[in-house]
């Protein structure tokens, strides 16, 4: 079979620090996904997979075991990811030290989000395997001197009180990187993830019992095996380093192929799927590079290695399919892996998709080395939810709470990741074909849109305004100094869609949204 080779060039500022007492650095303050540029090399190869056949599923449908749930709720919310990098819940056999979750914390960020009418949170457990699972001197996972389940659990109770899900995810590529004096595992997470004799023993002694103890619980949303997998595989030539970073922290130490990725998920995916069939799983691709077949892209690098067909070619295990996709978006993606400019319908994906990463800022453009990264619009922050809703996707979750991702924008709840959230429901809340008004200060006393006229319609509208209309996308459509007190706009010229209008009068600006049906 020919290989994919995908040439990422990844500048990302890790910086990992550890005391003495093994105590770290607050990770609040790094830029852990940073930006990735220079993604594509010339030298890509079809891969005969591409044609595998899939399966259309049902809009809004989750193949859910012999079951389906259909009319998913969008889900809504955000990447923890964590509180404590990879010391959420675990144990340190070379500390004999026990790591349990800072309730107050996972409270504050859980309750969060519900306010802000948010309903999942993505939170990672493994990560690199520092503190869990537990590995004995043959480099077998052995079983926990500590209950990982327990704690656990304690999180998904605080979810469920507060109406809220998680989404728990296992494993990071991080799992090959040097962090934190972490070489001597390295070798043991490779085995894990090459010798079928090292997975029997971490799902015997350590992840059956936490599927077990878990269950169906109210608080769990799926289980997602892996984040960006595909960074610790042959078909990315980024060696873990960023820029500025000294010495070797932040290296692959080692990489495995990604039939060895795919085969880990189907096998993981059934287990647990065997144990708990009510239980959803997942895994977070890199992008849609990874999750989308594209035969009309003329390099040919796009392919689903997490399709049905392909997951159990490589792993041989029927039940070890996904009950729904998990992608992530970063600008390095361009304009062709983006789910703000491509619908789940445009790139064909199968199954109900969540939009798993992404930032909450201004979407600016062009941000990417790729041949089809002609000009368009930036997209402003608070048409990113929206647009994933437009564009039929199933959920968006921004990342993330545990990090600054931007120096000049500072991650902040309440300035970045609510508004996403409040977005999102402000979209899924408009009723198609309703007009929506308000009253506004400084003598506008009311704005409409009238769909059976396709107008828009300003009472009172004082002398030295200027009326903008937008679409979702930022565009600027229509810009015009109305000459008289009641003001009328003809929209008919535009399709269906969400729109935003903008009445700027001195230093006031009136703004409201609007579907034109």
């Amino acid at each position: 079979m020919k290989k994919i080779f995908l040439n990422f060039l990844i500048v990302a500022p890790f910086i990992y620090c550890y005391g003495q007492d093994s105590d770290y650095k607050d990770l609040d303050s790094v830029d852990y996904k940073g930006e990735i540029t220079n993604v594509l090399d010339e030298s890509l190869v079809r891969n005969p997979l591409s044609k595998v056949g899939r399966k259309r599923a049902q809009k809004n449908t989750i193949s859910f075991n012999k079951n389906q749930v259909k009319n998913l709720e969008f889900q809504n919310g955000i990447n923890c990811a964590w509180v404590n990098y990879s010391r959420d819940v675990g144990y340190s056999k070379k500390e004999s030290k026990n790591f349990k979750p800072d309730i107050a914390e996972f409270t504050k960020r859980i309750e969060s989000v519900k306010n802000a009418g948010g309903n999942l949170i993505r939170w990672w457990w493994h990560t690199n395997g520092e503190t869990s699972p537990v590995y004995g001197v043959d480099g077998l996972v052995v079983n926990s001197p500590f209950d990982f389940s327990k704690e656990i659990i304690k999180i998904l109770d605080i979810a469920e009180e507060n109406g809220v899900k998680i989404q728990i995810c296992l494993w990071s590529f991080d799992m090959l990187r040097k962090q934190y004096n972490n070489e001597h595992l390295i070798p043991y997470n490779k085995r894990l993830l090459t010798e079928d004799v090292a997975w029997k023993s971490y799902w015997d002694n350590c992840l059956s019992q936490v599927v077990t103890s878990v269950g169906n619980h109210k608080g769990l949303f799926a289980w997602e095996i892996f984040n960006e997998a595909a960074l610790m595989t042959e078909l990315s030539s980024w060696n873990g380093k960023s820029e500025g970073q000294e010495g070797d922290n932040g290296l692959f130490l080692d990489k495995v192929k990604m039939v060895d990725i795919v085969k880990f998920v189907n096998k993981t995916c059934a287990a647990i799927k065997k144990l708990q069939p009510d239980v959803m799983v997942t895994t977070g691709a890199l992008g849609m590079i990874t999750n989308v077949n594209d035969n009309s892209d003329p390099s040919n690098i796009y392919f689903n290695y997490y399709s049905d067909d392909y997951l159990r070619k490589i792993g041989g295990e029927p039940l070890g399919v996904l009950d729904f996709y998990n992608i992530h978006y970063y600008g390095w993606m361009g304009v062709k892996g983006s789910p703000f400019h491509r619908s789940k319908k445009e790139v064909a994906l199968d199954k109900p998709t969540i939009i798993a990463e992404f930032y909450p800022y201004n979407l600016k453009h062009p941000m990417n080395n790729f041949k089809d990264s002609e000009k368009v619009d930036d997209i402003p922050r608070d048409m990113l939810g929206p647009m994933l809703v437009e564009n039929n996707y199933d959920g968006a979750l921004t990342w993330a709470w545990s990090e600054n991702t931007r120096k000049e924008y500072p991650t902040d709840f309440e300035l970045d990741l609510k508004p996403i959230i409040e977005s999102i429901n402000e979209k899924l809340n408009i009723t198609l074909g309703q007009n929506i008004s308000f009253i506004a200060a400084e003598g506008v006393d009311k704005i409409k849109y009238n769909s059976d006229q396709n107008l828009i319609v300003i009472d009172n509208t004082p002398k030295g305004s200027v009326f903008e209309l937008f679409n979702i996308v930022g565009k600027s459509l229509i810009s015009i100094e109305p000459k008289f007190e009641k003001f009328q706009v003809d929209i008919s010229q535009f399709g269906i869609g969400v729109y935003v209008a903008i009445l700027k009068h001195n230093s006031k600006i009136y703004r409201f949204k609007f579907v034109k049906t």
